[in-house]
């Protein structure tokens, strides 16, 4: 059976985490998996204006291979098989944006995990000068994005480092705060 192909346009450099991470240039999520429960609400049958537009720049386009969705029973056989009665391979323009936000949450997920691992591991302290600090930081940036082969410039770097910072501010708030009951 072909396969059924969703194909959005996401940030260049997030297409190429998500592509590197799964090994493959097309997405294959599983029938019931998270990306699935965010994608199904929002397929439809025609393209959606957003797909006519061209693509902006900085974006680059994903494919995404839809499972079978529908679960069928037979009865005399006792089998179960999965069927193809959705010809829904499009997706409206509300959904493009939950699913862009779902990518980017992963993505900030995994590059956070990552770096964490990676200041832990260089012995990231209180101790070490503010630009010492920043030289970790910055060189475990670099490691993220060259592991998921990302191109990337001063102004990634940056931009990434001023996320790694806010999410230290918050798990520090965090450990403050007391506990609720």
């Amino acid at each position: 059976m072909k396969d059924r192909i969703l194909t959005i346009t996401v940030k260049a450099d997030l297409r190429k985490y998500l592509t590197e991470s799964h090994q493959s240039d097309i997405i294959r999520p599983e029938r019931d998996s998270e990306l699935m429960t965010v994608i199904k609400p929002y397929l439809c049958l025609e393209p959606d204006e957003w797909e006519t537009q061209p693509i902006p720049d900085g974006y680059a386009q994903l494919q995404i291979a839809l499972p079978d969705l529908r679960k069928v029973y037979e009865a005399r056989s006792g089998k179960v098989y999965y069927c193809d009665t959705l010809f829904r391979d499009h997706i409206t323009e509300e959904g493009l944006k939950k699913v862009r936000s779902y990518f980017k949450r992963t993505y900030n997920d995994r590059f956070m995990t990552f770096l964490a691992g990676w200041v832990e591991r260089q012995h990231f302290d209180n101790s070490n000068s503010e630009e010492e600090r920043r030289i970790q930081v910055t060189s475990g940036i670099a490691a993220f994005f060259n592991n998921y082969h990302i191109t990337f410039d001063e102004r990634m770097i940056e931009s990434r480092r001023k996320a790694w910072l806010r999410y230290q501010e918050k798990v520090e708030k965090n450990k403050k705060s007391p506990a609720m009951n």
